[in-house]
């Protein structure tokens, strides 16, 4: 069995770890603008990130990273990570968000395999340019690298948005929580909206008949 995760709305209160570092920063209102552009359609998702990371030119990484690794959290995470590690699934984190934030789940859990996206470093210092692994329609494309590696299994995709719908697509099981896309809930074989995270154990059991 593999399971891959979302992780900013999925496993965070919030949606965003770019939109939550740029209002830390002060730079919010500049990537605010960004993000209609992006929205009209007036730029593609490379040139969206592209500008966002200029906005963090000059920055240290790791204070940073001490930024992201504060970003409020849903309860239940070390239950939910002992459960999937004790059943033996796969575990994937699959995010178009930074690195900033889902090496603080590497570093605390059994994490078996991570994509998402980050900011170019120099010396520790942000060089104004991102790097891309992951763009937003993209997520389907990663199950095919994931069973590259780990062998075609049973898979579980649990996210938030509509940037989860392509997974969702080709997922055995799917779980949405906390959404408020009505597309996500209507491709979803469960729907969860909690501030616990244990709550997820349970569906996921039942679904795969654990």
């Amino acid at each position: 069995r593999t399971i891959i995760l979302d992780v900013d709305g999925t496993l965070t209160h919030e949606r965003s770890i770019w939109r939550y570092l740029m209002e830390q920063t002060g730079n919010w209102h500049r990537g605010k603008e960004h993000l209609s552009e992006f929205t009209r359609g007036s730029i593609t998702y490379s040139e969206f990130c592209a500008l966002d990371a200029q906005l963090f030119t000059g920055y240290v990484y790791r204070d940073l990273k001490d930024l992201a690794y504060k970003v409020p959290k849903y309860e239940g995470l070390d239950d939910l990570f002992g459960y999937l590690a004790d059943a033996r699934f796969t575990t994937c984190l699959v995010s178009t968000g930074l690195k900033l934030l889902t090496d603080y789940f590497e570093e605390r859990y059994h994490v078996d395999l991570c994509i998402t996206n980050d900011l170019e470093q120099q010396d520790g210092i942000c060089t104004g340019n991102a790097i891309v692994n992951l763009s937003d329609d993209g997520k389907a494309g990663v199950v095919e690298r994931i069973q590259a590696t780990f062998g075609k299994k049973h898979l579980t995709v649990v996210g938030d948005s509509k940037g989860d719908l392509s997974l969702f697509r080709v997922a055995d099981i799917r779980i949405a929580v906390n959404t408020d896309s009505h597309e996500l809930m209507s491709a979803a074989n469960a729907a969860l909206h909690t501030q616990d995270l244990r709550e997820l154990i349970g569906i996921i059991s039942q679904a795969n008949e654990l």
